[in-house]
């Protein structure tokens, strides 16, 4: 991902054509438009705060982006922040990346949090949100809340819930005939399509449709149409909505009508002719019918047996579909292919939802370890001395394309000596550059937290689907009891055997039970060599738009520390006592203020120490990253 913008750009993480423009207006919607304008239009709104919900797909994010759009845009409010499944990730690497993030919010006037239900799946999200929504209510700012679940089913504390029943709450309601109507002439005039009469009839007699399926429909038809050249027909409108999962009443109800009321001899061939008829119109919407045909000649019991079987499975693999559109079709593309090809072949129903299944968990994964990362600790920004380089480059390179697999590494590396972010370096260039891998970073004691939490069988089964996982500061765990110990070598030794990588870091040698764990290399990582050391005080002071002098900048990387934990303390100490005071320093006022370097500067001639340097290739980023700010969240 790209760098994220700052809070203060207002229109960052709003959609800028999601505006009142474009906002089809109908009878599901009127009621609620009306209460929006009152709370749009008002310097201060007679409710706050607005919660709005409705089914997924009725345009509830549409509405919010609108609100906000228009508040800034009409000056009437100067800052929106956005919460919603995209700029939560964002939000959380602001945080991290710097403090005073935090006090931009409380500058924040609209504060819009969409599809809040879901959020809350995330049980870290819940106390973060609780702690904004009293804060921005407590200062009269706007809040507007989508849901697609009544909002007393939510996970929240009494607290919270009865700042939002203050407020006002309306419901999109659902699309009557004329309003589909309205709806798909407006997306038709707008991707410039012409269908006939008849077919446009035809699609809004669908009554279980939502303005995101409409949408969709028109997309698939403006394919047909404009790139394939096909003529629209009713089959086709059929396949079409097949695809998208929607109306499965309507849709199986066609299948279950085709069968006949009764069995008799005489009405065999009718029959036979019927479900015949049936075969081919679910051919023709792209179903495997292949189990269909094979008993299309049985014994007409058997043949419907086959018909009610396959009647069954098609309303799986709609459900299906539906759960298979809510993944994130940028992880793991390969299997999404694969599961892709399953979708329309009703006699592996069983392998498919083994299949679906199998990625929604490590969806679930892959988000519950990105939460954990710190996007701003990348390889970019990393001064890696040449066995960290190495290092780094012998996992990353070679590790992900399965030369190496079934691997364990100890990672050494004494306190700031740089083992976090090359953890985080690691997780970013392969999440980043392999979306196959899932890839898993975590903190040793949440570990824990978790196997305690979940029970260790579920855990183990949950955390099988893990390819790469990084445990950071393993030594956290010296004092756990024995049987505790065991259990997680067990899990990790599992890994390996299914040709898992793991890697630990510690500043700790090797120490048991660690030593159980198969397949393990102890790896150390070097100290920040002269030149590095350089360049790191070199960027500091101009990150602080302060000058530096070479016999400076010599003496400074000589003298102020092994790791840049210790120099960056050092610096801060330099800045408080001396630069901050006199930006015209010389190098008698660092030794004024630090006597011990004297006698490195006096005993000797040149700061470099003896030897060659190998200088190393890198590109300066944001050095400094800090620690999430909200203990609780």
């Amino acid at each position: 991902m790209a760098n994220y913008p700052d809070l203060k750009d207002n229109l960052s993480s709003l959609k800028r054509d999601y505006i009142f423009q474009n906002y089809v207006i109908g009878d599901f919607n009127r009621d609620l438009y009306q209460v929006i304008l009152g709370f749009v239009t008002k310097e201060e709104p007679v409710y706050n705060p607005l919660v709005i919900t409705s089914e997924s797909g009725m345009g509830k994010s549409h509405i919010l982006h609108s609100i906000g759009n228009y508040l800034i845009q009409r000056k009437i409010e100067k800052s929106v922040f956005l919460l919603n499944q995209d700029s939560l990730i964002n939000f959380e690497s602001l945080i991290k990346k710097d403090k005073a993030i935090l006090n931009q919010l409380k500058s924040m006037r609209v504060f819009l949090v969409d599809d809040i239900d879901i959020l809350l799946k995330y049980k870290s999200i819940t106390n973060l949100f609780e702690l904004l929504l009293e804060y921005f209510y407590n200062k009269d700012v706007r809040i507007v809340i989508t849901s697609t679940k009544p909002i007393k089913t939510l996970p929240l504390s009494e607290k919270a819930l009865s700042v939002i029943n203050s407020g006002f709450t309306t419901n999109i309601n659902r699309i009557n005939l004329k309003d589909r109507a309205r709806l798909l002439a407006y997306f038709l005039k707008k991707w410039k399509i012409k269908i006939s009469p008849d077919i446009a009839k035809y699609i809004v007699q669908f009554d279980n449709l939502k303005i995101r399926d409409l949408r969709n429909i028109v997309n698939k038809i403006f394919v047909y149409t404009n790139l394939q050249k096909i003529e629209i027909t009713k089959d086709i409108v059929n396949s079409i909505i097949s695809d998208i999962g929607v109306n499965q009443k309507k849709i199986l109800g066609e299948l279950e009508q085709s069968a006949p009321s009764t069995s008799k001899p005489g009405n065999e061939e009718l029959v036979r002719a019927e479900y015949r008829e049936k075969l081919y119109v679910w051919e023709m919407k792209g179903f495997n019918v292949e189990s269909l045909k094979k008993n299309i000649n049985a014994p007409i019991e058997d043949l419907r047996s086959a018909f009610i079987t396959f009647t069954s499975n098609i309303q799986r693999l709609i459900d299906l579909n539906k759960r298979f559109g809510m993944l994130n079709e940028t992880r793991f593309p390969s299997q999404i292919k694969k599961v892709e090809k399953m979708l329309f072949n009703p006699d592996i129903v069983e392998d498919l939802e083994t299949w679906i299944k199998t990625l929604e968990i490590k969806n679930a994964i892959q988000i519950e370890a990105y939460q954990n990362l710190d996007e701003n600790m990348r390889a970019n920004n990393y001064l890696f001395p040449k066995t960290n380089k190495q290092l780094f480059d012998t996992i990353t390179n070679n590790l992900p394309t399965k030369n190496i697999r079934g691997v364990s590494f100890y990672i050494r590396g004494y306190k700031k000596t740089g083992k976090t972010h090359l953890l985080h370096a690691i997780f970013n260039k392969i999440y980043f550059g392999h979306p196959d891998i899932l890839i898993y970073y975590i903190d040793a004691q949440k570990l824990m937290r978790i196997m305690e939490k979940d029970g260790v069988r579920k855990f183990v089964t949950k955390y099988s689907y893990i390819d790469f996982l990084l445990v950071d500061d393993i030594h956290k765990l010296l004092l756990i009891p024995k049987e505790k110990w065991q259990k997680l070598i067990d899990f990790f030794n599992t890994l390996i055997a299914h040709q898992k990588i793991i890697i630990l870091s510690s500043d700790r040698e090797l120490f048991r039970p660690l030593n159980e764990i198969k397949n393990i290399s102890l790896q150390t990582l070097d100290y920040p060599d002269f030149e590095l050391k350089k360049s790191y005080i070199k960027y500091w002071f101009e990150k602080n738009k302060i000058n530096i002098k070479p016999d400076v900048l010599n003496l400074l990387a000589y003298s102020f520390g092994k790791n840049f934990g210790i120099i960056n303390d050092r610096l801060n100490s330099l800045y408080e006592n001396l630069l901050k005071i006199k930006p015209d320093y010389d190098i008698k006022d660092i030794l004024n203020l630090f006597p011990e370097l004297r006698i490195i500067s006096e005993g000797s001639k040149t700061t470099q120490p003896v030897g060659e340097t190998e200088k190393i290739e890198f590109t300066i980023g944001d050095l400094f990253t800090f620690e999430r700010l909200i203990n609780d969240y």
